[in-house]
């Protein structure tokens, strides 16, 4: 089951991807998102899973994604 924090940042990476990327942002934030609920989500799979991403997210949105992926980043950094 996805939480709350996820489903936030499942909408948000919605506006900032085109439609036609929609659903390779979706396979990976839920791949993602199941491995974190698994436990098994460290720093690397987030620097893994970050450049995967950000690659799908329109230019105009890219800063604003990647700032709110390097709060979550220094968070798993921090353990």
């Amino acid at each position: 089951m996805m939480q709350n924090g996820q489903a936030k940042f499942l909408a948000f990476i919605d506006a900032a991807v085109d439609d036609a990327n929609q659903g390779k942002a979706h396979a990976l934030l839920q791949e993602s998102f199941k491995a974190q609920q698994a436990g098994t989500f460290d720093y690397q799979a987030y620097l893994d899973m970050k450049d995967d991403l950000l690659a799908l997210v329109k230019p105009d949105q890219k800063d604003q994604v990647e700032a709110a992926m390097n709060q979550f980043g220094d968070q798993l950094k921090k353990g």
